[in-house]
């Protein structure tokens, strides 16, 4: 499988098309997607991409209700959905391979010929009022949006994705409407097919049922320009068990060398159970029960983090080895054997995923639309392979050198308390 690569067109409408044939597998996945995530809001439009995917599922054309509408995947033990982030908008379904024209069908009657019913906004309303609520319920997930508002004031990141409470208030028929108009149209998707079909089928489904979708002018998204200045944000809740802190870096472009590096530097810092941080919080010092470093290279924007929860009055010791894993990883090459581990850990764990046509699926579909033309999946094990020990440190080195910005969520601490921990 790892030396098959896709078959790639574009329709006459600017809609692009890739299938990756996967030998003897009984499913198809097909996955839509666009720009058209909340990043393309303009600022009187907070939450309105999310919203939109919510009323696609409300009815179309052809299935004028969600019931029916739903009925053509469930009838056949499938399932589909959607999914809204801060740079895309994602609509899939997996089904048997005999039934991949329902698929079609369906995907092409929710971005094509969406009704968008005006009595159904009230009901989408509360039910994403609940969606917000129950993430500003939840520690862990609330504080990724404190994050957002620290790195990129006076920016559509600094706001939800979802967009807040008084923001879905406020979002009307009309608006919704124009946000379609504006930005779905074939040009600005990518159709991503993965399933053991006759490729000129595949082709010719596209066709058939998204040849009708309409031309229209590109997405462009809004650079993003993080803070540069040292920012802390403390929000107190009562009744919490322990304080939750995240920390923020501006990273690099998507589909570049530093990028690569800073994504092994990433596993490297607070991966798995074999990390630094895990060894220095959990293992050495038992502060936490679990710490780990993420990074995420979009478009329109790239963010290192680290991110944990121990008790209130462990942040001060957490924060001192939070900064000495840092000061390791910018001062010491990794060693040759780790090294060669990391690379063979990352390299399994995608091929693992690859056995999976839903992934494969999901995969093209982000390279497709935000990947160098002809990027593929074997152009990424290269890009890892070409990764050295000396660049992981010169990433570490440059995003390190940069002001973090802290997000914390705890009953009483301050900002004085974390500034004064992290400049101490």
């Amino acid at each position: 499988m790892l030396n098959t690569l896709p078959t790639v067109k574009t329709l006459a409408n600017g809609l692009k098309v890739a299938y990756f044939e996967f030998k003897g597998l009984e499913s198809t996945t097909i996955n839509l997607r666009s720009y058209a995530g909340s990043s393309a809001e303009l600022p009187t439009e907070l939450g309105i991409a999310h919203f939109f995917e919510h009323m696609a599922f409300e009815g179309t054309q052809k299935y004028p209700d969600s019931v029916s509408l739903r009925k053509q995947i469930n009838s056949k033990g499938g399932n589909f959905n959607g999914a809204t982030g801060r740079t895309d908008v994602t609509f899939y379904t997996k089904l048997l391979k005999d039934d991949v024209e329902t698929g079609f069908d369906v995907l092409s009657q929710l971005v094509v010929h969406p009704l968008i019913p005006a009595d159904k906004v009230d009901k989408q309303k509360s039910v994403i009022k609940q969606e917000i609520i129950r993430m500003q319920n939840s520690p862990e997930k609330y504080i990724i949006r404190l994050s957002k508002f620290l790195m990129y004031p006076k920016q559509r990141l600094e706001f939800l994705s979802t967009g807040d409470l008084p923001d879905i208030d406020r979002i009307e028929h009309k608006t919704l409407v124009e946000f379609y108009n504006r930005n779905y149209s074939a040009n600005n998707f990518v159709l991503s097919v993965c399933g053991d079909l006759d490729t000129e089928k595949v082709f010719a489904l596209a066709e058939k049922y998204f040849a009708e979708f309409k031309t229209g002018i590109e997405i462009n998204l809004p650079k993003s320009v993080p803070e540069t200045d040292f920012k802390v944000m403390v929000n107190n809740k009562s009744q919490l068990n322990k304080a939750y802190i995240y920390i923020s870096y501006a990273g690099f472009e998507p589909f570049t060398k530093e990028t690569y590096a800073l994504s092994m530097l990433s596993h490297i810092l607070g991966g798995d159970s074999s990390s630094l941080l895990f060894r220095l919080v959990r293992e050495e010092a038992g502060l936490a029960y679990n710490i780990s470093s993420n990074y995420t290279s979009e478009t329109n924007f790239s963010v290192f983090s680290i991110a944990t929860g121990v008790d209130q009055d462990k942040v001060e010791e957490l924060i001192k080895k939070i900064k000495q894993a840092i000061n390791i990883v910018t001062t010491e090459l990794t060693d040759e054997e780790s090294f060669q581990n990391l690379k063979q850990t990352i390299k399994a764990n995608f091929i693992f995923s690859f056995e999976k046509g839903s992934v494969i699926s999901d995969l093209y579909s982000d390279y497709l639309l935000k990947a160098p033309q002809g990027f593929n999946h074997l152009t990424n094990m290269q890009m890892l392979d070409e990764v050295s020990k000396q660049d992981i440190l010169d990433a570490a080195k440059k995003v390190f050198s940069q002001n973090p910005q802290i997000a914390v969520i705890s009953e009483s601490l301050n900002d004085e308390q974390i500034k004064s921990y992290w400049l101490a």
